[in-house]
């Protein structure tokens, strides 16, 4: 529970100006994208008539080219807010300084950072698609009832959503490490492997309490088709975000055992 309680003690003390920074990419993320697509694939799943990969993977995606569209053009703005975020986090653990002022600074010297790990993050939702997709559809083929398939795709899917969970926990500090030390994204993630020992079920811990809280009720939303969810998704994505940003740096500081300034009550404003 440590680390749940640094990043909540942090979001919730700095909660308007990491308001801010995520609002933009909170409501892209929120409007662009089904954010619970699965859940929303799976509450719909004996309904649908499945006969290739193809029809599997649009239908868990549930894709709209026009949002696609929309998410492509607007992934530059998202990238360039979270970097912004990022670089007032750090700089205000490490100076305890917290302004938007030179905030085009933070942005410059995350930019990168931040690009490298989003593209690497829809890069492993796609191989997630494509692995439920092929298990699915590999399902449906050898069971004679849609409910044996729909077991099968159940426990495929918690198995994945297990692996991603895991996946980001490992290295969920590479970002804080290649911001404030710069290194390139490969050491990072060997060095993040590294402190996470010792400290992985904690991690784990905190990682996960977004998914059962928040995340968790935007899914009752998608798997029961509420029309208003478009509206929840933003508001959910702004806590989400601040949350894992303050949870990058907080533990990163904490099992790096660097002082942070911004808990010696000695705000800066220059």
């Amino acid at each position: 529970m440590r680390y749940i309680k640094l990043s909540l003690q942090y979001m919730f003390k700095n909660f308007f100006q990491l308001f801010l920074v995520v609002l933009i990419p909170s409501i892209i993320a929120g409007l662009v994208s089904e954010a619970c697509s699965t859940v929303k694939f799976l509450a719909e799943f004996k309904e649908g008539n499945y006969q290739s990969f193809t029809s599997i993977y649009l239908a868990m995606g549930d894709y709209d080219w026009k949002n696609i569209v929309a998410g492509v053009l607007l992934l530059p703005v998202a990238v360039i807010m979270i970097s912004g975020a990022c670089g007032l986090v750090s700089r205000h653990m490490r100076l305890g300084i917290m302004n938007f002022n030179n905030f085009n600074r933070r942005i410059n010297n995350n930019f990168l950072v931040v690009l490298k790990t989003i593209i690497l993050l829809l890069v492993a939702l796609q191989i997630y698609a494509i692995i439920i997709s092929a298990t699915t559809f590999l399902w449906v083929k050898l069971f004679a009832t849609i409910q044996g398939a729909y077991v099968m795709t159940i426990i495929s899917n918690v198995i994945m959503m297990i692996s991603m969970v895991l996946f980001v926990s490992v290295f969920m500090l590479s970002v804080p490490t290649m911001s404030i030390t710069g290194l390139n994204m490969r050491g990072a993630m060997a060095e993040s492997m590294t402190m996470i020992k010792g400290n992985f079920l904690r991690i784990l811990l905190a990682v996960v309490f977004p998914l059962v809280t928040v995340y968790a009720g935007m899914c009752v939303l998608a798997a029961f088709g509420i029309w208003w969810r478009w509206i929840i998704y933003p508001i959910g994505f702004i806590f989400i975000l601040s949350y894992y940003i303050s949870l990058m740096y907080s533990s990163y500081c904490d099992i790096a055992d660097v002082d942070r300034e911004d808990l010696k009550n000695k705000y800066l404003f220059n």
